[in-house]
């Protein structure tokens, strides 16, 4: 049952290894989302999946089917080299398997026609190795068509009509005398590609550690770390000079962004805040604060969904009076999607949603 949600709130107005299955054949014909493909409204969590080998990392819908990345289990010598790619249907069923032996596979997007997704790239022996790509997929399987390829350990990803975005986390460096400690290099970057392959264009070069990832008809986004403070910047689609947005510390852990201006969230004292930036830029004012620490963060049309370690999803709607709290008392949330009328998350290895 839905409860207001108890946080301090300032909300503005408008504001041994398994073997997997085999990639499946089963073919699919994409379409909007509508309420027609979701399930019926029924009060309280319901179960879509269940009993997951490989629990997703990533979440995407494209309102019929639900699709995930899941960097599969580690082998002998403590890597992941059978990262996975699956579905299933908003209505829960069998779950397919579109693509195996994929090397730490993370973010995750769809259109109408193919799914897209980065893979981080191999382990060496501190650090992963410059093998990462960007690939795209049948939404019914088969082999991966390679869209970039030798990247610096590319993380997040988003698609906007013919443009796929993502970004070059870089390159790590050992630190001296810590076998097991490393240090981000300056040489990450925000790249675009086409959905139908072709040159990679750098819209950012030299960066630290960006890490999250956004953008609308114009512009892209994004965050980095720095050894003082870190910042926001967004960059024109087609590329030119970047523009420092707002400085932060610590770093923004995630970005959304629609018409009513771009969301992010950070660590802050006992929880993480949320805040928004003016499409327009200025002065960031502060959504809400939860408690505990993010693990998703989605903007759709105005509306803002949460998931939290702390095993909570959270409902903020456009214009609503205070937020609502749709589960709780789950494992960790790292994952959610949305279609027309019903919100699904990850939790664990469990696929679940409820009506919005």
């Amino acid at each position: 049952m839905r409860r207001a949600l108890t946080l301090t709130l300032c909300l503005l107005a408008g504001c041994s290894k398994p073997t997997p299955p085999a990639p499946s054949a089963e073919s699919s014909k994409s379409a909007a989302p509508a309420s027609s493909s979701s399930p019926p409204a029924v009060k309280g969590p319901q179960t879509v999946a269940s009993g997951l080998i490989y629990p997703p990392k990533r979440l995407v819908t494209d309102g019929k089917f639900l699709y995930w990345t899941s960097p599969g289990q580690q082998n002998a010598s403590g890597h992941h080299d059978d990262g996975v790619v699956m579905k299933v249907s908003v209505d829960g069923g069998k779950v397919a398997t579109l693509s195996t032996g994929l090397h730490n596979p993370e973010a995750i997007a769809v259109d109408d026609k193919s799914i897209y997704f980065t893979s981080r790239g191999t382990e060496g022996k501190y650090a992963l190795n410059d093998d990462g790509a960007v690939l795209k997929l049948p939404k019914d399987g088969g082999a991966p068509i390679t869209l970039a390829s030798a990247r610096k350990q590319p993380s997040e990803i988003v698609v906007r009509e013919a443009d796929v975005f993502f970004l070059d986390v870089g390159s790590w460096s050992p630190v001296k005398g810590m076998p097991y400690a490393h240090k981000s290099n300056p040489n990450g970057a925000v790249c675009r590609v086409s959905r139908d392959g072709g040159a990679v264009l750098t819209i950012a070069a030299g960066l630290t550690a960006p890490h999250a990832l956004a953008a609308d008809g114009t512009h892209v986004y994004w965050s980095t770390d720095g050894k003082e403070d870190a910042a926001i910047f967004s960059a024109p689609r087609a590329g030119g000079a970047a523009k420092s947005l707002v400085t932060l510390k610590p770093r923004a852990s995630a970005l959304a962004v629609d018409a009513s201006g771009l969301l992010y969230a950070k660590a802050a004292e006992g929880g993480t805040e949320l805040l928004r930036l003016p499409p327009a830029g200025g002065e960031p004012s502060k959504l809400g604060s939860i408690a505990g620490t993010l693990g998703a963060l989605l903007q759709e049309e105005g509306s803002t969904y949460i998931g939290t370690t702390t095993g909570e999803v959270i409902s903020i709607s456009k214009g609503a009076a205070a937020p609502t709290t749709l589960a709780s008392g789950q494992s960790e949330v790292r994952a959610v999607a949305v279609t027309a009328t019903h919100v699904f998350w990850a939790s664990g290895d469990k696929l679940l949603s409820v009506a919005k």
